[in-house]
């Protein structure tokens, strides 16, 4: 029992760090996509400037992209933590310790498209990529930085 609990430790440690990945995702989403805005209306531009906004607008989709993909590959490891959970109430089906790796990748094998577009649309995954990039086009659309 003391490796399956050093087992679930570990992978409550794993789960809880892609939090703190996907904040710093999420922080840098915000700070490259207001950056972008107000890089697209402070310079001087041309007629083309709405397109500068609506590049800086899409500038949330890799985030929003990345942190979804993150968001799977944690999730992976809630079956083995489930796994794990039962065995200490005595209802555990696979009780062996050291099945991390091979839970994880069975687990992730599983996951298909619509996992991910699932996952992408869940308002603690899109947020604040999709607010960044609504706004960003709401504003490409009707307040165009003006050419000089």
């Amino acid at each position: 029992m003391d490796r399956l609990w050093s087992e679930y430790n570990l992978l409550i440690e794993l789960y809880e760090g892609y939090n703190d990945q996907i904040l710093i995702l999420k922080g840098w989403s915000v700070t490259v996509g207001v950056a972008a805005l107000i890089a697209a209306y402070t310079q001087s531009v041309s007629s083309s400037g709405r397109i500068g906004v609506v590049i800086a607008s899409l500038s949330a989709l890799p985030f929003w992209a990345m942190e979804t993909s993150w968001k799977l590959f944690q999730n992976a490891y809630l079956e083995r933590i489930v796994q794990i959970e039962l065995c200490f109430d005595g209802m555990g089906k696979d009780c062996r310790p050291a099945q991390v790796l091979g839970s994880w990748r069975a687990s992730y094998a599983d996951d298909k498209m619509t996992d991910w577009l699932q996952t992408a649309i869940l308002p603690h995954v899109f947020l604040p990529h999709l607010v960044l990039l609504a706004g960003g086009l709401v504003l490409a659309i009707w307040w165009p930085p003006r050419s000089a």
